[in-house]
């Protein structure tokens, strides 16, 4: 890119000229098995009051059908689907995630591609290439930023997702390059997203990521009708990341590499149905209850990069007695306990009956919270426990790159199990199978009714 090219312009001449055939094979198969896990999270978020909520608002309004609202026979016109489908990915917060871009990119870009492709009749290889096309871009957008966006007091998810969802929406479409670059331009208008809720506990978190979805369709659409958006709406001195973060984001960062260097493939696989900055901290309280089986803490010290303070650690008498199910998914104490009584958390410990279990609440009292500045403590989403016992030398692990990560490896098999785990809460056995051997074989799919 050179010094006078607009970013947008660079994103969308990739994303207008993007086929399956361009992406590497482990690429493709990675898309693969982000399409299908963002599936059956979806599904398994589709009884949610907050996914409730959404569904019948969007059905209280007569409008056109053509794409599937997730887990239900409804339809809706794309945009208000792509925000069911979108919240429902996002609500149970076990969606997957680009741990340089601090963003779940696969729930905003897997149900904007996918009611945008259901809409237009769009085939399976053209889809996929969307899912690709989106999930770079935004991941780009993270990346570029390096969790700024959080410290700021927004979503990234939903600030990025919201232009990485135009341009999957464009690319269903077939839209040509400036048109792609037009949609990216309304897009950053749209982008926004606070993380108010999460520290007072509410659930209006996994909404944005279905409105970006929402927002993202509708710029595609509105470039598509010959609507102008601004050429640099991401790197003007009044664009996205002026606006939004300030000084400090990486220019390069956003089209470095594109088509070479795949962000895709840095999606990892989220193992616990709670924030991600917690994993690495799980990861040292399931060590800890292997190393040392039934011994009792007396004090707990998570250790923790800094942009997590106001998302997992404050305000720390709140994150002391989560109100919610929800909130208990961003409180570092209770995680942390739940892991050192009971070893790897699922979406079992995120009810009201874990909630008010008395043994997890009392080795909360037992934990405090220490920060680190260490920038890559930050971008690996690294985290470090320690404990102090009545007997034996204080123990202590430092887990620079949590389970699923891109440097611990997640095999093929994790995926599978993650997406049978989520689907089962909608679908039988035979309806999980069936679902997971189409999308294996999304590049042949000649329309989205496959699917």
């Amino acid at each position: 890119m050179t010094a006078e090219e607009p970013a947008a312009r660079r994103l969308a001449e990739f994303a207008a000229g993007l086929r399956t055939q361009d992406i590497p094979a482990p690429v493709l198969a990675h898309a693969r098995d982000l399409v299908l896990t963002t599936i059956g999270v979806g599904l398994a978020g589709t009884g949610h009051p907050m996914v409730a909520a959404v569904r019948r608002t969007v059905l209280a309004r007569p409008a056109a059908g053509g794409a599937v609202l997730w887990g239900t026979p409804d339809t809706a016109d794309a945009p208000d689907a792509a925000m069911v489908n979108a919240t429902a990915a996002h609500v149970n917060d076990y969606d997957d995630t680009h741990a340089e871009g601090g963003v779940h990119a696969g729930a905003v870009i897997v149900p904007a591609a996918l009611a945008a492709a259901q809409q237009r009749r769009a085939g399976g290889a053209r889809f996929l290439a969307a899912v690709v096309a989106g999930v770079e871009v935004t991941a780009r957008l993270g990346a570029a930023a390096s969790h700024r966006f959080t410290g700021r007091g927004l979503h990234a998810s939903s600030c990025c997702g919201t232009v990485g969802a135009a341009v999957a929406a464009a690319v269903c479409a077939d839209l040509p390059a400036p048109r792609v670059a037009d949609a990216i331009g309304i897009a950053c208008s749209q982008s926004s997203g606070v993380i108010q809720t999460v520290v007072e506990g509410g659930d209006l978190k996994s909404l944005h990521l279905g409105w970006a979805a929402h927002a993202g369709i509708w710029a595609a659409r509105l470039a598509e009708q010959g609507v102008a958006g601004p050429a640099r709406a991401l790197d003007g001195t009044h664009g996205l990341f002026a606006a939004l973060i300030g000084e400090g984001w990486s220019r390069d960062r956003l089209t470095h590499g594109l088509g070479r260097d795949w962000e895709t493939a840095g999606v990892i696989l989220k193992p616990y149905p709670c924030c991600q900055f917690l994993h690495a901290l799980i990861d040292a309280a399931c060590a800890y209850r292997r190393e040392r089986p039934g011994a009792s803490p007396d004090r707990i010290v998570l250790r923790l990069p800094t942009p997590a303070r106001h998302v997992v650690c404050e305000p720390w008498a709140d994150k002391l007695h989560p109100r919610t199910p929800y909130a208990a998914k961003f409180s570092a104490p209770y995680c942390v306990a739940a892991a050192l009584l009971d070893g790897p958390i699922g979406l079992g410990h995120f009810t009201e009956p874990a909630l008010a279990r008395p043994d997890i609440r009392a080795l909360m009292t037992r934990i405090g919270y220490e920060l680190d500045d260490d920038p890559e403590l930050a971008r690996g989403y690294g985290a470090e426990l320690v404990i102090s016992g009545a007997t034996g030398a204080p123990w202590s692990l430092r887990v620079a790159h949590p389970t699923g990560s891109r440097e611990q490896g997640a095999h093929p098999d994790d995926w599978v199990r993650k997406y049978d785990e989520a689907a089962a809460h909608v679908l039988d056995v035979a309806a999980r199978a069936d679902l997971r051997a189409r999308v294996t074989a999304l590049a042949d799919l000649s329309t989205w009714c496959a699917l």
